[in-house]
């Protein structure tokens, strides 16, 4: 069983910016329990009404094989830790490998579908020269100090003017998904809990550690999925677009 993917429209994105970035993809939030019955913890603590309309409804994630082949990937982090580390580690290395021998950069995504601070944690202490990054909805305050760690913090409908507050200070970049798809413009500003923010277009790839801006800035994300599901979560996780 493999345990990295590869290839993927998003991550590859990243080549032409000179970077191989191959991404771990487990089960979302409590995925995995409802797929083999069975009680494992969230692999998405903070996640919100973003699990009803999440990435795993959206492209070949749909598919009940790539549920089941990522349920596997988590039942095996949880259930051989250690094991599941080493194999990693030997993919990460592969990769590395072979991005140098493409003239690339190299970086990976832990956590594609999942928000496990620990992945990169352990993967660090073990490659701390390793380039690692991720998404994450868990609050600034609660992060730990990984030196080669980037993240960006992802807004949701549970996200307060404290944590927004939090990324400002630490000119941590914010997430937002609008309602909007495909090529549609992007606000050029927008506001949350009282603070206006510059928007960029981070669909464009995901080299988020790339941004050089002086100021937290929102990361604009359009609705990856259908209308309908878009329509569903408006004004919760997604912001409806206001163009000022």
């Amino acid at each position: 069983m493999r345990l990295l993917t590869l290839q993927q429209y998003k991550l590859n994105k990243a080549l032409a910016r000179g970077y191989y970035t191959p991404g771990l993809t487990l089960s979302p939030a409590n995925e995995l329990s409802q797929i083999l019955g069975e009680t494992f913890p969230s692999c998405c603590a903070y996640a919100g009404e973003c699990t009803k309309v999440c990435l795993v409804v959206t492209g070949h994630n749909i598919y009940p094989t790539h549920a089941i082949a990522r349920a596997r990937r988590t039942e095996f982090f949880w259930q051989q830790r250690e094991k599941f580390l080493v194999q990693l580690l030997k993919e990460l290395d592969l990769a590395a490998a072979r991005a140098t021998r493409k003239g690339l950069k190299f970086a990976a995504r832990l956590n594609l579908l999942s928000d496990l601070e620990v992945l990169p944690e352990l993967v660090s202490a073990a490659r701390p020269g390793m380039l690692l990054y991720d998404y994450t909805k868990v609050p600034p305050r609660y992060w730990k100090q990984i030196p080669n760690y980037h993240r960006t913090y992802s807004v949701s409908e549970k996200t307060t003017a404290r944590e927004v507050q939090e990324c400002i200070d630490r000119r941590v970049h914010l997430a937002v998904v609008f309602n909007l798809q495909k090529s549609a413009a992007l606000p050029k500003t927008t506001i949350l809990h009282g603070h206006r923010f510059q928007i960029f277009d981070a669909d464009l790839d995901d080299c988020r550690w790339l941004d050089t801006y002086r100021t937290s800035r929102i990361a604009g994300l359009r609705f990856k999925g259908s209308k309908a599901n878009m329509n569903q979560a408006a004004g919760s996780f997604i912001k409806v677009t206001t163009i000022f």
